[in-house]
């Protein structure tokens, strides 16, 4: 799901964009999915989701990742910047 829902952000809604862009609509969305479904949709994770997706593209590797390691353990290995 998670993998989905960064697969989206970063084809629709950043549309390959990231920066600036980024910035505004993260937090925008956010604040709507949290309200509705709970604190999993924080800025942070929903920038952690669009980067899961960019980094692992195939869908049978993220099945396979998804059955056998939580959330916590498939972001931890993510490459690190300062814009989170």
């Amino acid at each position: 799901m998670f993998w989905k829902i960064g697969r989206f952000i970063g084809s629709v809604l950043l549309d390959g964009k990231r920066a600036e862009y980024g910035k505004r609509i993260l937090p925008t969305l956010s604040a709507k999915l949290v309200a509705r479904y709970g604190t999993v949709y924080t800025a942070r994770n929903l920038h952690r989701m669009a980067r899961f997706a960019a980094e692992f593209l195939d869908i049978k590797i993220v099945s396979k990742l998804s059955t056998q390691l939580s959330w916590s353990h498939i972001i931890e290995p993510l490459p690190q910047n300062n814009h989170e």
